[in-house]
Parts: structure tokens; sequence; C-alpha cells
């Protein structure tokens, strides 16, 4: 019986240290993380995009590195064939360029990457290519002064994450205060104004009309309890309805609270989709009146079953018509678009901000859709087709169902095998004692 149940410790330990080792080799042996025998559909149409050469400086002594980013190198000289790479295995210029670096030109822009630093794989290398990509001196502009969320925050409602999304592709963010800097600088690419809690002076309304009348494009995002901003609101022809939208279809999916809106369909959009749906908590829906000033088209738009509650604090909420409640599908974002000149004002109007803040934009498709958004604003018309590069350690993007497959059923399933571990265990041993009681 000892033999017995030593072999079978020794099986279970062998499992246990080949699963260990399997996990370590996947985590630090560059062929089980950083390479793929091909690229990802996101690198391909990213180099498709490159209308001039590019090329690359590797400088490092090692060569073990050097064979390594040169298989990487090989998979994007597939797709792009006026990629070139060199290897210097000394910096020329020391004093400016850390010890192992890799450079990269295209035109007249440069990026560096210090590969003391960062691990060379697929993400890496694409989110640089993005960023070179980018037109130059773009700057997004976050307005601030009147109890915004802070772009560079660290609170749940902040958007600190977003930012440092949008500074990865290349873009420059910056927050301004119109009654410390009265003037909207000439270089902003994108004002976003996101849940203003306080109304504005005349002063600064002035400045935010004057901007828009020179074709400049905006992002507005509202929340129900933020201020509504009426001199923009008739500016733009856009209202909203009292009340926070309710989502039945989103809660019947898992979400945890009616409140929030899940998005799981997009219409034809002039910048790529998410590829998952995208969840809104506590949104309030958008009314477009008639004007002629701007073309509008409504691209998020709630499910049927949901409508604009007006008494959340009730624990059992439901539609009333009585109180003047609306029955979706509601509008939750819009876009605006305007003919110039030479040029194309776009406008994107959103009922809600919370779905950039820290706490919800690792949320399925939120963070790809926020990027998108402001690559169509910026006018970077190269990238609108361009799926965001996946990011080590960002982010999961699951549908809901196997989300909650994830959560649930792997805890259950392992709770049942170690039910059947120690069934089975238990009934090899009631089976060799009654053989040995059977043996004469």
């Amino acid at each position: 019986m000892k033999k017995f149940l030593l072999k079978e410790i020794l099986i279970s330990a062998s499992l246990f240290i080949i699963c260990v080792l399997l996990y370590c080799a996947s985590k630090t042996f560059a062929p089980f993380n950083n390479f793929n025998n091909k690229l990802s559909p996101t690198s391909i149409s990213l180099l498709k995009s490159f209308e001039y050469p590019l090329t690359m400086t590797l400088y490092t002594p090692n060569e073990d590195l050097h064979r390594q980013i040169k298989t990487l190198v090989n998979l994007y000289q597939r797709y792009q064939p006026q990629l070139e790479i060199d290897w210097l295995k000394r910096t020329t210029d020391a004093a400016h360029l850390p010890q192992e670096a890799l450079i990269i030109n295209y035109l007249q822009a440069k990026e560096i990457i210090d590969l003391q630093k960062v691990t060379m794989n697929e993400s890496t290398l694409s989110n640089v290519l993005f960023k070179l990509q980018r037109k130059p001196n773009q700057w997004i502009v976050f307005l601030q002064g009147h109890h915004e969320p802070s772009p560079f925050g660290k609170e749940m409602r902040d958007f600190g994450l977003f930012t440092r999304a949008l500074e990865n592709q290349g873009l420059k963010v910056q927050a301004l205060n119109l009654t410390q800097t009265p003037f909207i600088p000439d270089n902003t690419s994108t004002l976003i104004i996101a849940s203003p809690q306080t109304g504005f002076l005349p002063q600064e309304e002035e400045l935010i009309l004057a901007y828009l009348q020179q074709g400049k494009d905006l992002l507005w995002l509202n929340d129900p309890q933020s201020d509504p901003l009426s001199f923009l609101s008739k500016y733009l022809g856009i209202s909203t309805y009292e009340g926070t939208i309710a989502d039945m279809h989103g809660y019947q999916l898992g979400t945890p609270h009616p409140g929030i809106s899940i998005i799981d369909a997009y219409p034809t959009l002039p910048f790529e989709a998410p590829f998952t749906l995208s969840a809104f908590p506590f949104a309030q829906a958008l009314k477009k009146e008639v004007t002629n000033a701007y073309h509008s088209f409504a691209f998020l738009t709630t499910n049927d079953d949901s409508w604009t509650e007006k008494n959340f604090t009730n624990k059992e909420i439901a539609f009333n018509e009585d109180e003047n409640e609306v029955k979706g599908p509601l509008t939750l974002g819009l876009l605006l678009t305007k003919e110039q000149a030479q040029t194309q004002q776009r406008i994107v109007v959103i009922g809600n901000s919370r779905f950039l803040s820290n706490g919800a934009i690792e949320n399925y498709g939120n963070l790809a859709l926020g990027l998108n958004m402001c690559s169509w604003l910026n006018h970077d018309d190269l990238l609108l087709n361009i799926a965001q590069p996946v990011v080590n350690d960002s982010m999961l993007q699951i549908h809901l169902f196997s989300a909650l497959a994830i959560q649930y059923g792997f805890p259950i399933l392992c709770l049942l095998l170690c039910f059947y571990s120690i069934g089975l265990f238990y009934w090899r041993k009631k089976r060799s004692s009654i053989l040995s009681i059977d043996v004469p």
C-alpha cells in the first residue's frame, strides 16, 4: 500500500513540475512568447500603410540578440520590402544612445528602442511603427478648470490610462485651463471636453465657439451629472434626454448593474470598430435637433430593451411611460461632420465619459474605440482601417459569455477535478484492501 501511495505522489509531483517548467519556458524563452511564424493582421495592414522606405539600425555586440531581432524583422520584410536593417556592434554616439538599441527611421521621424528596457517582440515593434506613421506635432488637449477628470490622474474617474495609450501611439497630450491660458493653441488637433461639473465663463464659451468656427475638431463627452453646456448644445444642435440609460439587455448578459449600457453591434464606421462589445457606465441618451450646419450619424445605439431611467434609487426598476421616460433604442454617440474649404471638420459627441476612465477603459473594446476615434478626429486617414495592435499585459478583450465561463467555469472545473482525484484515491484504496482480504 505504501508503494502504491508513493507511486501516486511521484506521478502527481512529476506532472506539476512539468507544468511549472513549461509555464516558465513560455515566459522566458523567445520562441514561446516573442515570435510566431506569421504576423497578426494588424501588423500586416500597418506595414502596408508605409509608402516610403523604412530603415532600421541595430546597435548591440550580442549576437544572440541580433539573431533574435533579425528573425522578427524578417517576418516584417515579407510584407514591407522597403524595410531594411543594418547591424553595428557598437554605438557611434554613446552619449545619446543606449548601449543596446534599435533605431528606426521613416522620412524625417525617428524612434529609438532601448533593448535593455523592453522585450523585443511583435507588439513592441508594431507600436513603434504606429508612432512613426502619425502626423508630426499633434496635440490632444483636455479642457480643465471645471472639475473635469484629469488626463494624467490615477483616480478611477481620471483618464491616466487613456492618456498613456495615446502617448504610446505617438500623440502628445496636454491639459488646458482657459482661465489661466486664455487661448487654444494653434497646434491643437483635437479638443476634448469631458464631463465638466460647473459652467463655463463667457470668455471660455467664446474661445470654444471660435475654435469650432475655424473648422477644428472636438470630442465632447457628457454625463448625466455634468454641466449641460447649453451654448455648445445649441451650436451643435444636440440635446440630451433626462435620466440615465437603463440597459436590461446588458444586465441579462451579465453586467453587474443595469446602468451599464452595452454596445455589441456597430454600423459601418469611418474608422475601425472594436472587435468586441463596449461598455458605458451610467450614460445618457442624445437627441439630434434638425439643423443644416452638420451632417450627423448615430454610431453608438443601445439595444431595444433600454430606456431613460429617472430613478435608479429603487431596488426594482422598470420602464415608466408616465414619468416621460423614453424607450430604446437610444442614441449614445454621434459623429458630426462639416465640409470645409480644404478639409473636413470632425466632431464626436458621446453621452458618457466613464468608458474611457481608469475604472472602465480596460473593459472589452473601450480602449480600442477611444484610440480609433482619436485617429479619425486627428485625420490620420492612413490608420483608420487598422485595428489597434495587441499589447502584452494590457487587457483581454473577449465576449461576455466567454468571460463568465472563465470566471465561474474554471473554478468549478478545478473543484470537480479535486473531488474526482480524492474519490479515485479512496476507491483504489478500498479496492486494494478488498483484494488483500480475498487473497488466502
